[in-house]
C-alpha cells in the first residue's frame, strides 16, 4: 500500500492520539525528555510558511504522551523482540535495549545536526532464520499433513534455531509488551524473524501430535497463542499488527487440520477452545499509529533546507521535498487538516461491529471522497499546495484500509467456523441435521456481517463462509473459507520411517 511504503520513512509516535499531528518532538531536548524517566512532553502547534496558516484545532489537539520509565523498560518484552536475532552467546533482551539506544542516538543526532550516522543499522541484530524448506505454502489446504511430510527438514530447523525458539517463547516471561517506535526518518525497523519462528513452533506442535504427545503439543500451541495475543495487543505499527493477525489465522487453520487427522485431540477440546478465544480484531490502534507516521512525514518534509542522513533508503523522496523551494508549493498543516477526516474515518471503521461496516463506509465516503489524485480537495489547496495535494492522494485511499478491516472480519469468521467444527464434533452432528443445527447457533457463531447462519456444503462435508476480501494464505477462490468436518484419522506415516 502506498501509505505504508511512504510511512516507513516517517516521523512516528508511541501510541499518540490522532489529534497530535504536528512536528512531535522536533528538538533534541523534547526527544530526550520523551524517553527519560518520569517526564511527558506536549505536541507543539506549528504554522505554515510563508502564509503562517496555523494548524486547525482538529489536527493539533495537545496530547501528553507518557515516557517509559527505567522500570517500564525493564518490564517490556519488546526489547527481547528487538534482540531476537542476536548471536547465541548474547542476551536478547540486552541486545534489543542496545539497538533501541542506538535508534535514539541516531534520532537525537539527526535533530541536533541535520545529519546522523547509521548507529541503529550497524547495531541491528538481524537473524538469518530460513524455514523455506518446510514452510507451508500459501494456498495449501492441509498444513498439518504438509508439516508431517517434511519431518526431516523440520527437525533440522528446530535444531539449528533452538536459541531463536527459546527467545521467542521467553516473550511471556516479561510482565509487559509495548512496541516503541522511534520518531524519525530512515531508522531501521525491528526484525520480523518472529513470523518465521512462530510457524516453526507450529511445525514442532505437528510433530508432537503425530507422535502421540498431545499434552505437550497442546501446551506449546497455547504458549504460541498467548505470545501472539501479547504481540497483537502491544503492537503500535501496522506491519506488526497485520503480521500477528496473519499468524493467528495460520494457527486457526492448523487446529482445524489437526482435528481432522487426530481424533484423540478432541479430548483437549476445552484447551483448543481457550486457544481460539484469543482473537484480537481491533485495528484502530494500528491505524492511529499509521496516521501518526503519515502526518509526521507530512510535517517533516516541510523542514527548511536539506537534512541528510547516512541511510539512503528514501533519500530519493526526502531530499528534494526538504529543499528550500518546497515552501512555495507545500503547506504541511493545511495538508494535515485536509487528510485528518480520512484517518478519523478509518479508525472509526476499525472499531465498529462488522454488521455496521457497510453503512459506515458509505457514510464516511460521502464526507471524505475516495482517492482522485487530490482532485477532491478545495480549489485553493490544489493551487497553493500542489505538493500537499499529491501527497494526500498517495495517503488517502479509503478503500485500502477498508480492505484490511474486512479481511480481519473474514478471519474472525474463519475462527467461528473452527469453533463450530469443534462443537459439531463434540455433539456428533451428522450431515442431515447440520443446516438445522447451524440455524440454532448464537450470534457469536454466525456470519459476522449478516448474523445469518454459516453454510453447510453437504457434498464436500464442510462448513462454509464467503468472505469479502481475498486472502493470499488460501487456495482459490481466496475469499471462500471452508472447514471440512472430517477427513482422515490417525497418525500420518513419518517419512523417515
Amino acid at each position: 500500500m502506498a501509505a505504508h511504503h511512504l510511512a516507513r520513512a516517517a516521523l512516528a509516535t508511541t501510541g499518540a492520539d490522532l489529534g497530535c499531528l504536528d512536528h512531535l518532538a522536533h528538538t533534541t531536548s523534547v526527544a530526550a525528555s520523551r524517553f527519560s524517566a518520569g517526564n511527558n512532553f506536549d505536541c507543539r502547534t506549528v504554522v505554515d510558511q510563508p502564509t503562517r496558516r496555523a494548524t486547525a484545532p482538529r489536527s493539533s489537539r495537545v496530547t501528553k504522551i507518557p515516557a517509559p520509565s527505567s522500570e517500564a523498560m525493564r518490564r517490556n518484552g519488546y526489547f527481547t523482540l528487538l534482540g531476537l536475532g542476536a548471536p547465541a552467546d548474547q542476551d536478547a533482551f540486552e541486545t534489543g535495549k542496545h539497538f533501541f539506544e542506538m535508534q535514539l542516538k541516531e534520532y537525537e543526532q539527526l535533530q541536533r545536526t541535520g545529519h546522523s550516522e547509521p548507529y541503529a543499522r550497524e547495531a541491528f541484530p538481524r537473524s538469518s532464520i530460513d524455514i523455506t524448506p518446510a514452510r507451508c505454502p500459501e494456498g495449501e489446504l492441509d498444513c498439518y499433513e504438509h508439516y508431517i511430510q517434511h519431518t526431516y527438514a523440520i527437525r533440522h530447523l528446530l535444531t539449528a534455531n533452538t536459541p531463536l525458539a527459546k527467545r521467542y517463547l521467553s516473550l511471556l516471561e516479561t510482565p509487559e509488551f509495548h512496541e516503541i517506535i522511534i520518531p524519525e526518518l530512515n531508522v531501521s525497523s525491528p526484525d520480523i524473524a518472529y513470523v518465521a519462528v512462530s510457524e516453526l513452533i507450529i511445525m514442532q506442535v505437528a510433530l508432537m501430535l503425530n507422535s502421540a504427545r498431545q499434552v505437550d503439543g497442546v501446551a506449546l500451541l497455547m504458549r504460541n497463542a498467548q505470545i501472539l495475543q501479547r504481540l497483537a495487543a502491544g503492537s503500535r505499527s501496522w506491519v506488526n499488527s497485520m503480521n500477528t493477525r496473519k499468524l493467528l489465522f495460520r494457527q486457526q487453520q492448523f487446529i482445524s487440520n489437526a482435528l481432522r487427522h487426530q481424533p484423540l485431540l478432541m479430548a483437549y477440546s476445552a484447551n483448543l477452545l481457550q486457544i481460539l478465544d484469543i482473537h484480537p480484531t481491533d485495528l484502530g490502534t494500528a491505524i492511529e499509529s499509521e496516521a501518526a507516521m503519515s502526518f509526521g512525514m507530512l510535517s517533516s518534509l516541510a523542514a527548511a533546507g536539506s537534512r541528510t542522513t547516512s541511510n539512503t533508503d528514501s533519500d530519493h523522496l526526502s531530499y528534494p521535498l526538504r529543499s528550500g523551494p518546497t515552501q512555495f508549493v507545500y503547506l504541511p498543516n493545511a495538508t494535515m487538516n485536509a487528510g485528518y477526516p480520512y484517518w478519523q474515518g478509518n479508525v472509526a471503521l476499525a472499531r465498529i461491529p462488522a454488521t455496521e461496516l457497510n453503512t459506515q463506509i458509505n457514510a464516511i465516503r460521502t464526507k471524505v471522497p475516495t482517492r482522485a489524485i487530490g482532485n477532491w480537495l478545495p480549489p485553493w489547496l490544489r493551487l497553493r499546495n500542489p505538493l500537499g495535494a499529491y501527497l494526500l492522494s498517495l495517503n488517502t485511499d479509503m478503500a485500502s484500509y477498508a480492505t484490511y478491516i474486512e479481511r480481519t472480519h473474514d478471519v474472525e469468521a474463519h475462527r467461528r467456523l473452527v469453533l463450530l467444527q469443534i462443537k459439531a464434533l463434540q455433539e456428533n452432528i451428522d450431515s442431515a441435521h447440520m443446516t438445522t443445527w447451524l440455524a440454532s447457533q448464537p450470534p457469536e457463531l454466525r456470519n459476522p456481517y449478516t448474523l445469518e447462519p454459516m453454510r453447510w456444503d453437504a457434498t464436500a462435508q464442510a462448513l462454509v463462509f464467503e468472505g469479502r476480501q481475498d486472502n493470499s494464505q488460501k487456495p482459490e477462490p481466496r475469499n471462500v473459507y471452508r472447514v471440512p468436518l472430517r477427513v482422515s484419522v490417525g497418525a500420518i506415516a513419518d517419512p523417515e520411517n
